[in-house]
């Protein structure tokens, strides 16, 4: 998948009008539990469920889960450690982490902290921890080499990091991109027009861009984790089909956001979707990144 705000191909616009009106924020709890629903959407849970099978996940043991949104894979994750062991969920978002303390009330396995992955090492030392894991969230970061080497640090010998992230470029043919990134450029023409026409004063010209990186590239990945100190490092590309409602559903999400927050977000879905449709697409073929290191 792919977070348009970043795209500059085809004449795709890089961020180049922001919105006054405030970007949504997962303190809205209704987006706390749209990314819910979203994560438990059934090509999804293969996503969560192939990379966690693949695993050698020691019970009675602790885990860290970087990014752990609404617990959708820490709570599959904490079945394996059961009974004895336990996986706190690291989560930036008060939304999110409320969200999903409330889904893991009563169950020991299961922990949620408010905190970033650039604070890993001083929320893992309390913790004796055998593996770190994060799902969908790596691409994100602003250093990922640094993330690793932190992650590093605190393992203990054998320790396993293990990630998976849908933003790679494998997985889908040159046609199909085009198309694609073709339906999203008319999606994000038609969000703009509809800005100017009701709200002509909620777009303010700027020159402000994202760097955030959303694509990790294999032979890269492999060389940062060994210079982090990571021996082993095995990478595995799963080919995943979505639902074209479940792509246009991901780009009103925060930090995928394709169109201006002050279109309602029914109506941001319902014009990407006619977009993706307009152009013959019925669904999104992606190879899906699962990373395993040791």
């Amino acid at each position: 998948m792919v977070g348009m705000h970043t795209i500059q191909q085809n004449g795709v616009p890089n961020n180049t009008s922001p919105q006054s009106v405030p970007p949504p924020t997962y303190a809205d709890l209704r987006l706390s539990k749209q990314h819910e629903l979203f994560c438990a959407q059934d090509w999804y849970q293969k996503v969560l469920e192939h990379h966690i099978s693949r695993l050698n996940i020691i019970p009675k043991c602790c885990y860290l889960d970087v990014g752990s949104g609404t617990g959708c894979a820490t709570s599959l994750f904490a079945e394996r450690l059961k009974p004895g062991g336990i996986i706190i969920g690291i989560e930036p978002s008060e939304g999110l982490v409320r969200c999903a303390s409330q889904n893991a009330e009563g169950d020991p396995c299961l922990k949620y902290k408010i905190g970033r992955a650039e604070e890993i090492t001083s929320i893992g030392r309390d913790h004796e921890v055998e593996g770190v894991v994060s799902f969908n969230t790596v691409h994100l970061l602003s250093s990922r080499e640094r993330f690793y080497q932190d992650v590093r640090s605190l393992l203990p010998n054998g320790g396993t990091l293990s990630f998976c992230t849908g933003y790679h470029s494998r997985g889908m043919s040159e046609p199909d991109r085009e198309n694609i990134l073709q339906a999203l450029f008319n999606a994000y023409t038609t969000g703009l027009q509809m800005v100017r026409t009701l709200m002509p004063h909620s777009i303010r010209a700027s020159a402000h861009t994202t760097s955030r990186t959303q694509n990790l590239e294999l032979s890269r990945t492999d060389y940062e984790l060994k210079r982090a100190g990571f021996a082993s490092v095995h990478i595995d590309l799963q080919p995943i089909t979505m639902p074209a409602a479940s792509f246009a559903e991901f780009l009103t999400l925060p930090e995928s956001q394709l169109l201006p927050a002050s279109i309602p977000l029914e109506q941001q879905k319902k014009v990407i979707l006619e977009a993706l449709q307009e152009r013959g697409i019925a669904e999104v073929s992606r190879a899906w990144l699962h990373v395993y290191a040791q």
